[in-house]
């Protein structure tokens, strides 16, 4: 039998018509059921971010009163403050590699939830070892975490914010509030962790029942997730020479851009670790009993942390993808003096300091993680590692630095040229490393930044 002539066709036009409904009539049914289910995913992912988060402020904000129980040095106090941003960096490359390698999703929800029952356990540490022991291998959770929960709230941001316009700009918005939620969580922690730590019958033993509903958390990140793909299938296991022309990221100019983008994340992360940590040494100063202090100074690190989920939370809509340049280098250059300012002013107007200065140290961080993303697509779980990760390891020169540079003795012709104490010397120097990331932003290339933003925009 042969086949109809195409001029019969031609005369048939409701032939025609019936194979194009019959092609066009499934698409809104597939578009209109998997963004629901995404939005869900990443509402869960959000939420996780919250709770995982919690987690390191509960070691931030008892600072003060752990020094006290545990009788630890200054030395010691210093590497205490160090060692969770090195450890929690450290993990992060490893198990983002992990992540990409295999395409699986598992060791976001553990790393929640080993995060979980270490540091909550932290009041029954009896000596500084136990202490880092907990803190090392609850930090090792945090940093698992962040890479896979970053990668998979960018991934998902293209669909969950998609009423917000282009995919480059859902992306920017949706990992602007995936960070906001790290912030909110490391707001509520302060007070978590300072009122169980403070209230007549409970203590800071009574931290680990904040680790039951973790878990519960972990396990529903776990079902959101599990099926989350970081890059196309056709990406997964590939190296950057087997990726399509669509989606090679893989030249010396991208990864000369990533690289500068650590240094500037650095930076900033230096500057967030190095004030915490000079807001508990300042609170120390001016109160000697550990748990008023720990009070004291979570009223400064809720107050910074404040300014970091708004500056989160902003940062998406604020900086378009493709246009980060110029903010980059404003915003640091900006908000700098404040930090400088801060020994220098009543308390009240210290609170005000610590939350522009966060405003200048994180608002940059979540689009520079979406960069980093657009720049290489096929390995989301990389790119957070080395942004995030590394930057966070880094940041451990903040305590460390700056400790040795407020210590007693240190430093002290530079102190009698500028008239400081050494407290005072601590914060300008952070002041000075905070301007340096908005230098440093000054080299980004404009027009690579432009092209990826169109990019994505391309090949969504």
């Amino acid at each position: 039998m042969s086949a109809p002539p195409v001029d019969a066709l031609v005369e048939q036009p409701e032939i025609i018509a019936e194979s194009q409904r019959a092609i066009e009539a499934p698409a809104p049914l597939q578009r209109a059921a998997p963004i629901a289910r995404v939005s869900a995913r990443y509402w869960t992912v959000f939420v996780s971010h919250i709770t995982v988060d919690l987690f390191p402020i509960f070691l931030v904000s008892l600072g003060p009163a752990l020094k006290a129980r545990l009788l630890l040095s200054d030395q010691q106090y210093a590497i205490f403050f160090a060692i969770g941003p090195v450890i929690s960096g450290l993990s992060q490359p490893l198990f983002a590699w992990i992540s990409d390698r295999y395409n699986t999703r598992i060791l976001g929800p553990l790393g929640l939830c080993v995060a979980a029952i270490s540091i909550c356990s932290i009041g029954f540490a009896t000596n500084f070892w136990q202490l880092i022991a907990l803190q090392i291998i609850g930090m090792t959770g945090v940093g698992v975490y962040h890479p896979i929960g970053s990668a998979v709230a960018g991934k998902l941001s293209r669909g969950a914010m998609a009423r917000f316009g282009s995919p480059r700009r859902a992306r920017g918005i949706g990992l602007s509030i995936f960070f906001t939620g790290g912030m909110i969580g490391g707001f509520i922690g302060f007070f978590i962790a300072s009122g169980i730590n403070a209230a007549p019958s409970m203590g800071m033993n009574w931290l680990l029942i904040i680790a039951a509903p973790s878990l519960l958390i972990g396990w529903a990140m776990w079902v959101a997730t599990r099926r989350v793909q970081h890059a196309s299938p056709a990406n997964v296991n590939s190296s950057c020479n087997g990726l399509d022309l669509e989606e090679r990221a893989c030249t010396k100019r991208q990864w000369a851009t990533i690289w500068l983008l650590l240094a500037i994340n650095s930076c900033r992360f230096i500057t967030n670790i190095g004030l915490y940590f000079l807001f508990t040494k300042w609170a120390i100063l001016q109160i000697a009993d550990g748990d008023k202090a720990s009070i004291l100074s979570a009223k400064l690190l809720s107050a910074s942390t404040l300014g970091m989920a708004i500056a989160g939370l902003t940062g998406g809509w604020i900086i378009a993808a493709g246009k980060e340049k110029k903010p980059f280098i404003l915003i640091s250059l900006i908000t700098a003096p404040a930090v400088a300012l801060m020994p220098f002013v009543g308390f009240e107007w210290m609170l005000v300091c610590a939350f522009v200065a966060a405003l200048g140290f994180f608002m940059p961080i979540p689009p520079a993680i979406g960069l980093a993303q657009r720049l290489l697509p096929h390995a989301t779980g990389a790119t957070g590692s080395l942004l995030m990760g590394t930057g966070w390891a880094i940041s451990a020169l903040g305590p460390l630095g700056l400790g040795w540079l407020i210590a007693e003795n240190h430093a002290q012709p530079l102190r009698d040229l500028l008239g400081m104490t050494g407290l005072e010397l601590g914060f300008l120097a952070a002041a000075i490393i905070l301007a340096t990331a908005g230098l440093l932003s000054c080299f980004l290339p404009t027009d690579l930044l432009e092209s990826s933003a169109q990019h994505e925009d391309d090949h969504a």
